[in-house]
Protein backbone atom coordinates (compact mmCIF):
# COMPACT_ATOMS: atom_id res chain seq x y z
CA UNK A 1 0.00 0.00 0.00
CA UNK A 2 2.61 2.52 1.25
CA UNK A 3 4.68 1.46 -2.74
CA UNK A 4 1.16 2.19 -4.26
CA UNK A 5 0.76 5.38 -2.59
CA UNK A 6 4.21 6.43 -3.01
CA UNK A 7 3.41 5.38 -7.36
CA UNK A 8 0.79 7.62 -7.14
CA UNK A 9 2.46 10.32 -5.95
CA UNK A 10 5.01 9.68 -8.15
CA UNK A 11 2.11 10.00 -10.99
CA UNK A 12 0.68 12.95 -10.29
CA UNK A 13 3.74 14.60 -10.07
CA UNK A 14 4.42 13.06 -13.62
CA UNK A 15 0.64 14.55 -14.62
CA UNK A 16 1.38 17.86 -13.18
CA UNK A 17 5.06 17.80 -14.62
CA UNK A 18 3.51 17.15 -18.18
CA UNK A 19 0.67 19.50 -17.11
CA UNK A 20 3.37 22.10 -16.49
CA UNK A 21 5.24 21.02 -19.89
CA UNK A 22 2.33 21.34 -21.72
CA UNK A 23 1.39 24.46 -20.36
CA UNK A 24 5.04 25.47 -20.51
CA UNK A 25 4.55 24.57 -24.41
CA UNK A 26 1.58 26.00 -24.99
CA UNK A 27 3.73 29.13 -23.47
CA UNK A 28 6.63 28.76 -25.57
CA UNK A 29 4.76 27.88 -28.79
CA UNK A 30 2.17 31.40 -27.93
CA UNK A 31 5.66 33.05 -27.36
CA UNK A 32 7.06 32.07 -30.15
CA UNK A 33 4.24 33.13 -32.36
CA UNK A 34 4.74 36.21 -30.65
CA UNK A 35 8.01 36.56 -32.10
CA UNK A 36 7.34 35.41 -35.46
CA UNK A 37 4.61 37.93 -35.42
CA UNK A 38 6.89 40.55 -34.39
CA UNK A 39 9.07 39.24 -36.47
CA UNK A 40 6.87 39.29 -39.52
CA UNK A 41 5.59 42.91 -38.27
CA UNK A 42 9.50 43.97 -38.34
CA UNK A 43 9.82 42.50 -41.70
CA UNK A 44 6.61 44.33 -42.78
CA UNK A 45 8.21 47.84 -41.14
CA UNK A 46 11.11 46.97 -43.32
CA UNK A 47 9.30 46.36 -46.24
CA UNK A 48 7.67 49.39 -45.67
CA UNK A 49 10.37 51.07 -44.79
CA UNK A 50 11.85 50.16 -48.14
CA UNK A 51 8.49 50.90 -49.71
CA UNK A 52 8.89 54.19 -49.10
CA UNK A 53 12.29 53.96 -50.31
CA UNK A 54 10.99 52.81 -53.15
CA UNK A 55 8.83 55.66 -53.44
CA UNK A 56 11.22 58.38 -53.00
CA UNK A 57 13.39 56.49 -55.61
CA UNK A 58 10.61 56.05 -57.70
CA UNK A 59 10.00 59.72 -57.34
CA UNK A 60 13.38 61.03 -57.92
CA UNK A 61 13.78 58.77 -60.92
CA UNK A 62 9.86 60.64 -61.91
CA UNK A 63 11.91 64.06 -61.56
CA UNK A 64 14.92 62.64 -63.28
CA UNK A 65 12.53 61.76 -65.93
CA UNK A 66 10.52 64.94 -66.17
CA UNK A 67 13.75 66.58 -66.22
CA UNK A 68 15.21 64.50 -69.13
CA UNK A 69 11.74 64.43 -70.63
CA UNK A 70 11.38 68.83 -70.30
CA UNK A 71 14.66 68.70 -71.53
CA UNK A 72 13.81 66.86 -74.45
CA UNK A 73 10.79 69.26 -75.10
CA UNK A 74 12.93 72.28 -74.73
CA UNK A 75 15.59 70.22 -77.35
CA UNK A 76 12.14 69.33 -79.73
CA UNK A 77 11.00 73.69 -79.39
CA UNK A 78 14.64 74.08 -80.62
CA UNK A 79 14.48 71.69 -83.45
CA UNK A 80 10.93 72.95 -84.10
CA UNK A 81 11.47 75.93 -84.49
CA UNK A 82 13.94 76.05 -87.09
CA UNK A 83 11.01 74.68 -89.58
CA UNK A 84 8.80 77.15 -87.98
CA UNK A 85 11.04 80.43 -89.07
CA UNK A 86 11.53 78.57 -92.50
CA UNK A 87 7.70 78.28 -92.88
CA UNK A 88 8.02 82.24 -91.24
CA UNK A 89 10.02 82.95 -93.80
CA UNK A 90 8.36 81.35 -96.93
CA UNK A 91 5.25 82.93 -95.78
CA UNK A 92 6.75 86.34 -95.48
CA UNK A 93 8.00 85.94 -98.88
CA UNK A 94 4.95 84.71 -100.17
CA UNK A 95 2.85 87.89 -98.37
CA UNK A 96 5.73 89.83 -100.53
CA UNK A 97 4.88 88.35 -103.64
CA UNK A 98 1.30 88.73 -102.95
CA UNK A 99 1.95 92.44 -101.74
CA UNK A 100 3.63 93.09 -105.04
CA UNK A 101 1.40 92.01 -107.12
CA UNK A 102 -1.38 94.09 -104.95
CA UNK A 103 0.55 97.13 -105.85
CA UNK A 104 0.90 96.20 -109.50
CA UNK A 105 -2.73 95.25 -109.59
CA UNK A 106 -3.41 98.85 -107.64
CA UNK A 107 -0.74 101.07 -109.47
CA UNK A 108 -3.55 102.54 -111.45
CA UNK A 109 -6.02 103.47 -107.87
CA UNK A 110 -5.61 106.13 -105.65
CA UNK A 111 -5.11 105.01 -102.15
CA UNK A 112 -7.48 105.94 -99.73
CA UNK A 113 -6.97 108.89 -97.35
CA UNK A 114 -6.51 106.93 -93.86
CA UNK A 115 -5.19 109.26 -90.45
CA UNK A 116 -3.87 112.79 -91.66
CA UNK A 117 -0.41 112.64 -92.11
CA UNK A 118 2.94 114.40 -93.61
CA UNK A 119 4.43 111.16 -94.52
CA UNK A 120 6.24 111.54 -97.92
CA UNK A 121 5.84 108.61 -100.13
CA UNK A 122 6.65 109.41 -103.35
CA UNK A 123 10.53 110.48 -104.85
CA UNK A 124 10.85 112.81 -106.80
CA UNK A 125 14.05 114.32 -106.62
CA UNK A 126 16.08 111.34 -107.43
CA UNK A 127 13.74 109.93 -110.07
CA UNK A 128 14.84 110.54 -113.25
CA UNK A 129 11.60 109.66 -116.16
CA UNK A 130 12.53 108.94 -119.52
CA UNK A 131 9.30 110.27 -120.36
CA UNK A 132 10.65 113.76 -119.24
CA UNK A 133 11.88 114.75 -123.14
CA UNK A 134 8.78 114.55 -124.28
CA UNK A 135 6.29 116.98 -122.23
CA UNK A 136 9.38 119.21 -122.34
CA UNK A 137 8.36 121.57 -124.91
CA UNK A 138 4.73 122.00 -123.93
CA UNK A 139 5.75 122.72 -120.16
CA UNK A 140 8.16 124.85 -120.93
CA UNK A 141 5.98 127.25 -123.16
CA UNK A 142 3.53 127.02 -120.59
CA UNK A 143 5.96 128.33 -118.13
CA UNK A 144 6.62 130.45 -119.82
CA UNK A 145 3.62 131.81 -120.40
CA UNK A 146 1.54 132.00 -117.45
CA UNK A 147 4.84 133.31 -115.65
CA UNK A 148 4.80 137.17 -115.45
CA UNK A 149 7.24 139.89 -116.35
CA UNK A 150 8.68 142.73 -114.14
CA UNK A 151 8.78 145.29 -116.28
CA UNK A 152 12.16 147.38 -115.60
CA UNK A 153 14.19 144.25 -114.99
CA UNK A 154 16.32 142.56 -118.08
CA UNK A 155 18.83 140.02 -118.42
CA UNK A 156 21.98 140.66 -120.71
CA UNK A 157 22.10 136.58 -121.16
CA UNK A 158 18.36 136.93 -123.44
CA UNK A 159 17.93 138.14 -126.74
CA UNK A 160 14.31 138.51 -126.46
CA UNK A 161 13.89 142.49 -127.28
CA UNK A 162 15.92 145.54 -127.28
CA UNK A 163 17.04 147.51 -123.81
CA UNK A 164 15.70 151.03 -125.34
CA UNK A 165 17.25 152.76 -122.15
CA UNK A 166 20.75 151.03 -122.90
CA UNK A 167 19.96 151.37 -126.83
CA UNK A 168 20.63 155.55 -125.76
CA UNK A 169 23.71 155.18 -125.29
CA UNK A 170 24.95 152.99 -128.39
CA UNK A 171 26.93 155.90 -130.22
CA UNK A 172 29.08 156.20 -127.23
CA UNK A 173 29.64 152.89 -126.48
CA UNK A 174 30.68 151.81 -129.87
CA UNK A 175 28.95 148.01 -129.44
CA UNK A 176 27.47 146.39 -132.09
CA UNK A 177 23.26 145.98 -131.96
CA UNK A 178 22.83 142.67 -130.88
CA UNK A 179 24.67 143.26 -127.83
CA UNK A 180 21.29 145.75 -126.57
CA UNK A 181 19.27 142.56 -127.03
CA UNK A 182 17.96 141.47 -124.13
CA UNK A 183 14.99 139.28 -122.30
CA UNK A 184 12.82 140.68 -119.78
CA UNK A 185 13.31 139.02 -116.13
CA UNK A 186 10.25 136.83 -115.28
CA UNK A 187 8.33 136.09 -112.25
CA UNK A 188 9.57 132.86 -110.92
CA UNK A 189 6.63 130.37 -111.20
CA UNK A 190 6.33 128.27 -107.76
CA UNK A 191 5.77 124.24 -107.69
CA UNK A 192 4.25 122.54 -105.35
CA UNK A 193 4.09 118.39 -105.32
CA UNK A 194 2.28 116.38 -103.05
CA UNK A 195 4.13 113.50 -103.15
CA UNK A 196 2.10 111.83 -100.03
CA UNK A 197 0.74 108.05 -100.02
CA UNK A 198 -2.59 108.79 -101.75
CA UNK A 199 -0.48 110.22 -104.81
CA UNK A 200 1.68 106.70 -105.64
CA UNK A 201 -0.50 106.16 -108.41
CA UNK A 202 0.60 109.73 -109.97
CA UNK A 203 4.29 109.01 -108.84
CA UNK A 204 5.59 108.86 -112.83
CA UNK A 205 3.88 112.35 -113.53
CA UNK A 206 4.99 114.11 -109.99
CA UNK A 207 8.55 112.51 -111.00
CA UNK A 208 8.56 114.02 -114.92
CA UNK A 209 7.00 117.27 -113.46
CA UNK A 210 9.89 117.56 -111.19
CA UNK A 211 12.30 116.70 -113.59
CA UNK A 212 11.39 119.09 -115.88
CA UNK A 213 10.78 122.02 -113.72
CA UNK A 214 14.67 121.40 -112.01
CA UNK A 215 16.23 121.82 -115.17
CA UNK A 216 14.63 126.16 -115.55
CA UNK A 217 16.18 128.78 -113.88
CA UNK A 218 12.97 130.49 -113.21
CA UNK A 219 10.94 127.78 -111.24
CA UNK A 220 10.98 126.88 -107.45
CA UNK A 221 9.46 123.29 -106.17
CA UNK A 222 8.02 122.64 -103.10
CA UNK A 223 7.38 119.50 -101.28
CA UNK A 224 3.71 119.18 -99.35
CA UNK A 225 2.75 115.92 -98.87
CA UNK A 226 -0.82 116.23 -98.27
CA UNK A 227 -0.69 119.93 -98.60
CA UNK A 228 1.72 120.62 -95.86
CA UNK A 229 4.48 122.32 -97.36
CA UNK A 230 7.95 121.07 -95.34
CA UNK A 231 10.73 121.71 -98.29
CA UNK A 232 12.21 123.47 -100.90
CA UNK A 233 13.97 121.02 -103.40
CA UNK A 234 15.01 123.82 -106.26
CA UNK A 235 16.80 126.14 -106.74
CA UNK A 236 18.23 124.89 -103.12
CA UNK A 237 17.51 122.57 -100.74
CA UNK A 238 16.09 123.73 -97.20
CA UNK A 239 13.37 122.42 -95.14
CA UNK A 240 10.72 125.20 -94.35
CA UNK A 241 7.83 126.09 -92.41
CA UNK A 242 4.42 125.42 -93.73
CA UNK A 243 2.44 128.94 -92.20
CA UNK A 244 5.79 130.94 -92.91
CA UNK A 245 5.46 130.27 -96.65
CA UNK A 246 1.82 130.72 -97.16
CA UNK A 247 2.38 134.07 -95.90
CA UNK A 248 5.55 134.91 -97.77
CA UNK A 249 3.47 133.84 -101.23
CA UNK A 250 1.61 137.00 -102.66
CA UNK A 251 0.60 138.04 -105.96
CA UNK A 252 2.74 134.85 -107.37
CA UNK A 253 1.69 132.22 -109.85
CA UNK A 254 1.79 128.85 -108.40
CA UNK A 255 0.97 125.31 -110.10
CA UNK A 256 -0.24 123.09 -106.86
CA UNK A 257 -0.34 119.35 -108.06
CA UNK A 258 -2.17 117.02 -105.64
CA UNK A 259 -5.57 115.40 -104.44
CA UNK A 260 -8.33 116.88 -101.89
CA UNK A 261 -6.27 115.42 -98.84
CA UNK A 262 -4.81 118.54 -98.98
CA UNK A 263 -6.96 120.20 -100.54
CA UNK A 264 -6.89 123.59 -98.24
CA UNK A 265 -3.84 124.88 -99.19
CA UNK A 266 -4.41 125.79 -102.83
CA UNK A 267 -8.30 126.88 -101.69
CA UNK A 268 -5.81 129.27 -99.45
CA UNK A 269 -3.04 130.29 -101.51
CA UNK A 270 -6.00 130.82 -104.02
CA UNK A 271 -7.12 133.90 -102.12
CA UNK A 272 -3.94 136.10 -102.76
CA UNK A 273 -1.70 134.19 -105.83
CA UNK A 274 -2.57 132.85 -109.33
CA UNK A 275 -3.48 129.10 -108.25
CA UNK A 276 -3.43 126.45 -110.90
CA UNK A 277 -4.72 123.32 -109.40
CA UNK A 278 -3.94 120.23 -110.93
CA UNK A 279 -6.08 117.67 -108.87
CA UNK A 280 -6.10 114.18 -109.98
CA UNK A 281 -8.79 113.39 -107.52
CA UNK A 282 -11.14 110.14 -108.35
CA UNK A 283 -12.32 109.51 -105.19
CA UNK A 284 -14.25 112.62 -104.28
CA UNK A 285 -16.66 114.52 -106.11
CA UNK A 286 -17.23 117.68 -104.06
CA UNK A 287 -14.83 119.17 -101.72
CA UNK A 288 -16.38 119.10 -99.11
CA UNK A 289 -17.07 115.20 -99.06
CA UNK A 290 -13.64 114.47 -97.94
CA UNK A 291 -13.41 114.98 -94.36
CA UNK A 292 -10.27 117.06 -94.14
CA UNK A 293 -11.14 119.86 -96.35
CA UNK A 294 -12.83 122.80 -94.33
CA UNK A 295 -13.60 124.83 -97.74
CA UNK A 296 -16.13 124.36 -100.59
CA UNK A 297 -15.61 124.84 -104.00
CA UNK A 298 -16.76 128.68 -103.86
CA UNK A 299 -13.59 129.45 -102.05
CA UNK A 300 -11.42 128.30 -104.29
CA UNK A 301 -10.62 131.35 -106.81
CA UNK A 302 -7.93 129.90 -109.40
CA UNK A 303 -7.75 127.37 -112.13
CA UNK A 304 -9.26 123.89 -111.31
CA UNK A 305 -8.14 121.16 -113.31
CA UNK A 306 -9.24 117.80 -112.96
CA UNK A 307 -7.36 115.24 -114.77
CA UNK A 308 -5.94 111.95 -114.75
CA UNK A 309 -3.05 111.68 -117.12
CA UNK A 310 -0.12 114.17 -118.40
CA UNK A 311 -1.60 114.06 -121.85
CA UNK A 312 -5.07 115.25 -120.24
CA UNK A 313 -3.18 117.77 -118.66
CA UNK A 314 -1.64 119.43 -121.08
CA UNK A 315 -5.09 119.63 -123.21
CA UNK A 316 -6.04 121.36 -120.21
CA UNK A 317 -2.78 123.86 -120.21
CA UNK A 318 -3.71 125.03 -123.96
CA UNK A 319 -7.61 125.23 -122.98
CA UNK A 320 -6.26 127.35 -119.54
CA UNK A 321 -4.41 129.78 -122.05
CA UNK A 322 -6.78 130.24 -124.25
CA UNK A 323 -9.27 131.72 -121.52
CA UNK A 324 -8.55 134.92 -120.08
CA UNK A 325 -11.17 134.50 -117.46
CA UNK A 326 -8.80 134.32 -114.01
CA UNK A 327 -11.18 131.41 -113.12
CA UNK A 328 -11.34 128.16 -114.72
CA UNK A 329 -13.18 124.80 -114.11
CA UNK A 330 -12.10 121.76 -116.04
CA UNK A 331 -13.32 118.94 -114.80
CA UNK A 332 -12.87 115.50 -116.54
CA UNK A 333 -14.28 113.88 -113.35
CA UNK A 334 -17.12 110.90 -114.60
CA UNK A 335 -16.13 111.53 -118.05
CA UNK A 336 -12.26 109.40 -118.54
CA UNK A 337 -12.72 108.61 -115.23
CA UNK A 338 -15.09 107.24 -112.67
CA UNK A 339 -15.31 109.54 -109.71
CA UNK A 340 -17.04 110.13 -106.26
CA UNK A 341 -17.09 106.24 -104.92
CA UNK A 342 -15.56 107.21 -101.25
CA UNK A 343 -18.08 110.48 -100.67
CA UNK A 344 -21.13 107.83 -99.16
Amino acid sequence: MGDNAVNTDVDKQSNESGGDNDTNGTQSAQEQENANAESSGDNQDSEDGNGNNDTEDQGQESESSTDSVGGGNTNDASNNDAPQVEESGDNNEQNSEDNEDDESEDADEQAQSGTYNTQQVVDVINAVSASSKYYQTEFYRFIELISEEKTRTFDPMGSDEYNVKKLMFRPYEKKPLSSYKMSRVRESVVIILDNSGSMQWWANNLQILADLAMQRNDVEVYLAPNGHIEEMIYPKYQLVNHDDVIKRLRNRKIIYVGDFDGADTPIVLSWHNDVIWVCPEERYLNFLDHDWVHYDESRFKGAFLRVFTLQELFDAFKKLLSTPALRFWYDLCNETHKCGGDEE
